[in-house]
């Protein structure tokens, strides 16, 4: 009687089962998934063409460098990890060097998303859920509101982790410390992508960390003698697949002479934004989100019925509120609200929306709604889609044309920079559009291709500045581009700006430059002037861009 007692008692304290409710074998939850992932081929076929925007244009710059043979870091300064050059450089190798080719590159991550968060909402609660789940992220991950039409580093987190916690809930259930192993190194890969990642890295060290400490209560209550060095060997094996990326980035930086400059920017400059300024970004993201706001609110939906059905076993529930949580950490580092920033939450919005439908699904069928209860939750969500899509241009990118000069006119310039010189030439951008650097196949004069961390108020920040005026006087570019639009520099006006273009005027001078282009945005069209005609023009906008190319 008191060996039942503690085998109950066991039970109890045991972590909830992680495999998949056991669920009558259909075919049309995969036919469903079909029809999501030719929604998102569909979407994101027409957004090939799109030009790539700065985040893009970095990363492209960067890819395009590594299959160059030079290493990140020596001509591209930045505080991101570069997890995420090396994808980009993976891609365009496969799909090629073009907009095309990244796009399509994005195409494949997008989908490889929506197929684990399929598996993950499957394992957690039913196939039901596992349909809503991923229509939901498919959804929003392509919308405007996350940026989703750009290739991001958010997506390529997304996909690590998500593979992450699947191979974790396996090796929950198998308990083999090689699997754990894996699932370890595919969140040190997500933190590669983005920094960002590290948090899903440290929700998923917690979901282990809390399975042996059930566990061992519960081999304890039912009066086994198991030890804590297996436990203990799970751990430092999950833990030591996290660190075996970063580890093995750190010797390839260092064998390439550049491990001094990554350490100085991802870890000696790495810093936030104003708090101040932050939280405004924040509310204004949940301002503009028109149409999407029926999945927030979904999901908020979702997770009061989450918390209220019983029948749930509690990891379940924890492990889902404890993937929100993370995934808004994951948001907020250096409280500088994004739009594409959000693409991290997207899982477990989705998860949320699927657990919500399926939950108020079974609540109609018990009712004696019968099928009719599970036509009800899909009509509401197959609703709030068509309201998202028709508020959104998803299917062509002609909402993007009326959008900053630099985003438009930068193949343009480029094209011409490429036609007028050689593949020596160096150029300098003024301004924060690494792309150009891209579309020209060209070396930048100087590794700082962004202003903003040199008009920030940081504390490194005026002598970065100096720093890049050497740069570019010693690489002699053989064009400098005058980005003048406030996207290109700060959040602002910032006195470093004036102070860089003063320096400006008199490297122009001293360097016998003369002006080649203007691409000017005209009541929002782009207008161009080349050679005699962009001379002595002097545009109307105070959004254009000029080259000024050095003279024979």
């Amino acid at each position: 009687m008191g060996r039942k007692k503690k085998r109950n008692k066991a039970a109890r304290l045991a972590p909830a089962p992680t495999k998949p409710v056991p669920v009558r074998r259909s075919r049309w939850p995969w036919i469903c998934l079909g029809l999501i992932l030719l929604f998102v081929v569909i979407v994101r076929v027409r957004l090939l063409p799109v030009p790539l925007e700065r985040d893009e244009g970095e990363y492209a710059y960067a890819g395009q460098l590594i299959l160059d043979g030079i290493p990140p870091y020596q001509l591209v300064y930045n505080v991101k990890l570069p997890g995420i050059y090396a994808a980009y450089a993976s891609l365009m190798a496969i799909f090629g060097q073009t907009t095309f080719g990244i796009h399509l590159g994005l195409l494949f991550v997008n989908l490889g998303a929506v197929i684990l968060i399929f598996f993950l909402a499957r394992r957690l609660f039913d196939a039901y859920a596992a349909v809503i789940a991923s229509a939901t992220y498919a959804l929003m991950s392509t919308s405007p509101a996350v940026m989703g039409s750009a290739a991001h580093a958010t997506h390529f987190v997304i996909l690590a982790a998500l593979g992450g916690f699947l191979v974790l809930l396996r090796g929950l259930e198998s308990r083999r410390a090689l699997t754990l192993f894996w699932s370890g190194l595919l969140f040190g890969i997500a933190v590669l992508m983005k920094q960002h990642g590290v948090f899903l890295g440290v929700f998923a060290f917690g979901v282990l960390l809390y399975n042996e400490w059930s566990s061992k209560i519960a081999a304890n209550s039912a009066g086994s003698s198991a030890g804590l060095l297996p436990g203990l060997r799970r751990l430092a094996v999950f833990s030591f697949g996290t660190v075996v990326p970063y580890a093995l980035t750190c010797l390839i930086l260092w064998r390439a002479g550049v491990f001094d400059k990554f350490w100085q920017w991802t870890v000696v400059y790495a810093s936030g934004h104003s708090l101040r300024y932050s939280f405004q970004s924040l509310a204004s993201y949940f301002q503009s989100i028109v149409g999407d706001d029926f999945f927030w609110g979904l999901g908020a939906v979702g997770f009061f019925f989450l918390c209220a059905d019983r029948a749930i076993p509690r990891w379940t529930k924890g492990f889902v509120a404890g993937l929100f949580v993370a995934s808004f950490l994951a948001v907020s580092p250096g409280f500088y609200f994004f739009p594409h920033y959000f693409v991290l939450m997207l899982p477990a919005v989705g998860l949320l929306v699927g657990a919500g439908c399926t939950l108020v699904r079974q609540k109609l069928r018990r009712s004696g709604l019968g099928a009719f209860g599970s036509i009800v939750p899909a009509a509401v969500f197959l609703a709030g889609c068509g309201m998202a899509i028709s508020k959104h241009e998803r299917f062509h990118w002609s909402y993007f044309e009326g959008s900053h000069v630099a985003f438009v006119a930068a193949p343009e310039l480029a094209h011409y920079i490429s036609n007028h010189s050689s593949p020596a030439s160096r150029v300098a951008v003024l301004g924060s559009e690494p792309e150009i650097y891209f579309y020209a196949h060209r070396h930048a004069a100087s590794g700082y291709i962004y202003m903003y961390d040199i008009t920030s108020r940081a504390v490194h920040a005026p002598a970065m500045k100096q720093e890049m005026f050497r740069e570019i006087e010693a690489a002699q570019p053989e064009f400098v581009l005058d980005v003048h639009d406030p996207f290109s520099w700060s959040v602002g006006f910032s006195p470093a700006e004036q102070s860089i273009r003063e320096w400006l005027d008199e490297y122009l001078k001293s360097g016998n430059y003369q002006r080649v282009a203007v691409a000017e945005n005209v009541a929002g069209q782009i207008v161009y002037r080349w050679d005699a005609n962009a001379a002595g023009y002097s545009p109307a906008s105070k959004f254009y861009i000029s080259i000024y190319q050095r003279k024979p």
